[in-house]
């Protein structure tokens, strides 16, 4: 299993100039040159599988609540910046076909829910999976990660962490993964020599701009999630 990442990855799509993880924002990133873009998912009341960073809507929306406490119908009556409204994820990856982008989905850490999140979000991946460029599955969670592979022999995992811990290295191999992610506050080139060494890509999160990505290159990271892509 490989893919090779794209310089940058639009971070929440084009989250610096359209509401974050909205249909807009990754039209935008595409119109905007991404060939990959970024989204968080996790489930809502009725167990179906949304596009949402938070645990709760009210940051990015006009409503108040928990995601996993709110019906797909009472999540899709609130606005999620500009007319937008919280997509699902079957409606994120049908619009990421059309637009032809790849695409990093990072699964929030769902305590006592991962076996269940999991298989809702792959049954979703496997409608649209042959038709995109590549899909990754990242999650903070090493629980998420390990079912993920349990369900999943062939998916495309990347740990993710703030900064690199100890043991990683038994954890990514023990995974198959891809890539190592990681906090740009939390990364040097030591580090991410270390990590190329062993054969995996270095991604780092979450500059504002390109210009801002630019020491992480320098530093030799492969890829970096921006908001203003």
């Amino acid at each position: 299993m490989s893919f090779k990442y794209p310089r940058f990855i639009a971070h929440r799509g084009a989250s610096g100039s359209a509401p974050e993880n909205t249909l807009k924002a990754f039209r935008e990133a595409k119109r905007l040159g991404a060939s990959m873009v970024e989204f968080d998912v996790g489930l809502c009341a009725d167990e179906v599988a949304v596009v949402i960073h938070d645990d709760t809507v009210d940051r990015t929306t006009n409503g108040h609540g928990n995601v996993l406490a709110l019906t797909l119908a009472e999540l899709r009556a609130l606005d999620a910046g500009e007319g937008e409204r919280i997509p699902t994820l079957g409606e994120v990856l049908a619009c990421l076909v059309e637009l032809n982008l790849a695409a990093n989905i990072e699964i929030k850490p769902c305590r006592g829910l991962e076996k269940r999140t999991v298989s809702t979000v792959l049954a979703d991946i496997a409608r649209w999976q042959a038709k995109l460029p590549a899909i990754v599955i990242s999650s903070f969670s090493n629980v998420v990660l390990n079912e993920v592979r349990r369900q999943s022999d062939q998916s495309l995992l990347a740990a993710l962490f703030e900064a690199l811990p100890e043991g990683w290295e038994k954890q990514i191999v023990h995974l198959n993964c891809i890539s190592v992610n990681l906090n740009k506050a939390h990364i040097n080139a030591q580090k991410i020599q270390l990590i190329k060494s062993k054969g995996y890509q270095v991604l780092c999160y979450t500059a504002e701009t390109s210009r801002e990505a630019e020491p992480c290159f320098e530093m030799g990271v492969d890829a970096v999630f921006v908001n203003n892509i």
